[in-house]
């Protein structure tokens, strides 16, 4: 029996307070195995832009740690 190690990640997703710009909430908390895409996080997260007509859902853009990560269907690097 071959034993398999893979690390789990743990993201949180933090939405900013209305009334205290500097406050912030956790809005959700996933847990992916490291060998999950981001495109695997970003079908996990709630957000109201997925609720866009399709043809704008070919793009997204996932901010971990104030880096940009960017999906784009056609090859376009989104994140810059």
């Amino acid at each position: 029996m071959e034993v398999s190690h893979e690390g789990v990640v743990i993201f949180s997703v933090h939405d900013r307070i209305p009334w205290g710009p500097s406050y912030v909430t956790r809005s959700s908390q996933h847990a992916l195995l490291c060998s999950q895409t981001l495109h695997d996080l970003y079908d996990l997260i709630p957000c109201m832009s997925k609720q866009l007509p399709t043809d704008n859902q070919s793009r997204c853009l996932i901010c971990i740690e104030g880096r940009a990560f960017s999906y784009y269907n056609e090859g376009e690097d989104y994140a810059e």
